[in-house]
């Protein structure tokens, strides 16, 4: 850990500097980066302070690695505090972007990753529903010709059927389906294409749980196959896809021989 801590050191450090705020005395790295993090906030709720000539210097970039940096120390130690940190950090980073600048869009897409991490771990549906918002966000912020749209369709439509999973409405799931099935039609890449095709069929699969419209899963039953013809590895998501087929094949005769 002593490598990891001492990069968040160097970028923390380095952001006190610029933001030309005195250092805190204060050895433990997880209490001053908390205590940081408030100072920030405090200084203005829109960051206009640091907004101004004398203060911007590299301020949002380091905001932004120390995201970073504290999202790499969460991926090794598994802690939920140290995730809690890259949220704030990079959502300070993201409230000082203006939507014109280069890293706008990358940014948002950071922080929604972010909040969807910590959604799974913690099941907390502010989390989802604040990362479909940024992710919607970036979709509008982007090109349709710019080749990160397809990527952006593909994590919109995946967060939203995470949200509808958890207490959203059908207009989320449906809207979901769209922006996967937009991604699908384009993408090319085998390995991109088998998660967009199951992706999708996940999402027609829980859409079918709550109207119970049997195209549906027929629809869900054919992206899987597939799927499943797309790549030769079969590996532990290929046979996690088949298991899920033959769950939908199962549920697909139950269908029709109870109606």
């Amino acid at each position: 850990m002593g490598d990891v801590d001492e990069a968040v050191w160097r970028v923390f450090l380095a952001l006190q500097a610029a933001v030309k705020s005195p250092p805190l005395e204060n050895n433990d790295l997880d209490a001053a980066l908390q205590c940081y993090a408030a100072r920030l906030l405090e200084l203005s709720p829109s960051l206009d302070a640091l907004r101004s000539s004398s203060l911007i210097g590299d301020v949002d970039a380091l905001l932004e690695d120390l995201g970073k940096e504290l999202y790499v120390r969460h991926n090794q130690t598994e802690n939920i505090n140290h995730l809690d940190l890259a949220v704030e950090y990079s959502r300070l980073a993201t409230k000082m972007t203006a939507s014109d600048h280069p890293d706008y869009k990358t940014r948002l897409d950071f922080l929604a990753e972010l909040l969807e991490t910590r959604f799974k771990s913690e099941g907390f549906c502010p989390d989802i529903v604040d990362a479909v918002q940024l992710t919607r966000d970036a979709v509008i912020a982007t090109n349709h010709n710019d080749d990160e749209i397809v990527c952006r369709w593909s994590d919109l439509g995946e967060r939203l059927g995470r949200l509808y999973g958890s207490g959203g409405t059908i207009a989320d799931i449906d809207e979901g389906i769209r922006y996967l099935s937009q991604a699908v039609k384009v993408t090319k890449d085998p390995i991109f294409l088998f998660d967009r095709l199951v992706e999708l069929a996940f999402c027609l699969e829980l859409r079918f749980d709550g109207l119970a419209e049997i195209e549906d899963l027929d629809k869900a039953i054919s992206l899987r196959l597939q799927a499943l013809q797309v790549t030769g590895d079969q590996d532990e998501e290929w046979l996690d896809c088949l298991q899920e087929l033959r769950r939908d094949m199962k549920a697909q005769d139950t269908y029709w021989r109870t109606i």
